[in-house]
């Protein structure tokens, strides 16, 4: 009888780097949309001005703050400058973002019911847990609400229902005033199963406003392009399984 290969695949690849690009395309999608408002609210009449504080363009105007630029974004806008009103500035800011960008994570004294639980680590689950596990210790995580630019909503992915995550959420809008400071536009949280895509459905307030990571699994009609982010699934559920002893164990 033919027997499985070992899959790489199986293993875990939420490295540290996969989370933090992860959290930069959230970051770069706060910081744009940010800078469309700016740019929409500058007078347009003005184009010898620059619409940023002169001493931080003067700063950053020779460029030695693009080395901070990962190398694939910096070829990526190679030869894109054009979209920009003022590209050296755009990207200064850009690298001073990635820099300086913070996300704050709310305390839930149920957490280890979705992200604890060693035997979840290869299942549907595993990437929620494995994306907390990583952003906790990285540069991005503070536990200062006061400097954080997005908020994350640790959902129990297993144990909340629609009548759970609402009465979650209205603990956060009653018990923090972050939430009602921007209508949970700047909340995320994350989904790699439908339990949680089903039960945000009835609740307008987070589905519509709240920033919402979805897996591969979750593109459906409810999937908004321009706010939600897509992840990719920590594991290949189309492979054989790690007990599996052969091509039937698919």
């Amino acid at each position: 009888m033919m027997r499985s290969s070992p899959n790489p695949r199986a293993n875990n690849i939420w490295t540290k780097e996969i989370i933090e690009i992860m959290i930069i395309i959230l970051a770069s999608l706060h910081f744009i949309m940010s800078q469309f408002y700016f740019f929409r609210i500058s007078p347009q009449d003005d184009r010898t001005q620059d619409s940023t504080p002169g001493i931080v363009f003067d700063s950053h105007q020779d460029g030695r703050a693009l080395s901070h630029l990962p190398p694939l974004l910096l070829w990526c806008l190679k030869d894109i400058g054009n979209i920009y009103h003022r590209e050296a500035v755009f990207l200064a800011n850009y690298a001073a973002m990635e820099r300086d960008f913070k996300i704050f994570v709310y305390s839930d004294r149920r957490q280890k019911k979705c992200y604890n639980p060693k035997d979840k680590l290869k299942s549907n689950y595993a990437s929620e847990h494995h994306f907390l596990k990583n952003l906790i210790p990285s540069r991005f995580f503070t536990d200062d609400p006061t400097k954080a630019h997005l908020f994350f909503i640790p959902f129990s992915c297993q144990e909340d229902k629609e009548i759970a995550i609402w009465a979650h959420v209205q603990g956060l809008i009653f018990g923090y005033p972050f939430w009602n400071r921007t209508l949970g536009t700047d909340h995320f949280f994350f989904s790699c199963h439908d339990i949680v895509s089903r039960a945000t459905e009835g609740i307008p307030i987070v589905t519509k406003n709240a920033i919402r990571l979805f897996c591969s699994s979750n593109y459906d009609s409810k999937y908004i392009p321009h706010k939600d982010v897509s992840v990719p699934q920590a594991l290949e559920l189309s492979l054989p399984p790690d007990h599996g002893e052969d091509v039937w164990s698919w």
